[in-house]
């Protein structure tokens, strides 16, 4: 998953929350199309480009999290820093493996 929009354009450039809010809007429409729910996730692999972003990728997660996970339990997550992404105005991406 990443913050692409329709028409293949990057949502929210140089702004990780912007992306990162994209980018779970995205994947919660996928799980839904698949008849599964955010509580489906059994494991997530995050990609950050900037280490300097950790902190915010934290913050913006913890704020998304109280929605999808009322419960505070939510999957393992595998969070990389990595040189660069396919687009370099995507600056996180997230890869997720689900079962119902």
């Amino acid at each position: 998953m990443a913050a692409i929009d329709g028409n293949g354009q990057v949502i929210g450039k140089d702004h990780l929350e912007a992306q990162m809010r994209a980018m779970y809007a995205e994947m919660g429409e996928a799980l839904k199309a698949e008849g599964l729910t955010y509580s489906s996730i059994v494991q997530m692999t995050t990609y950050l480009v900037r280490e300097q972003d950790i902190p915010d990728f934290y913050r913006v997660r913890e704020l998304l999290y109280r929605d999808f996970y009322p419960d505070g339990v939510f999957p393992p997550n595998t969070l990389l820093v990595v040189s660069a992404l396919v687009d370099p105005d995507l600056l996180i991406e997230l890869q997720i493996s689900a079962a119902d």
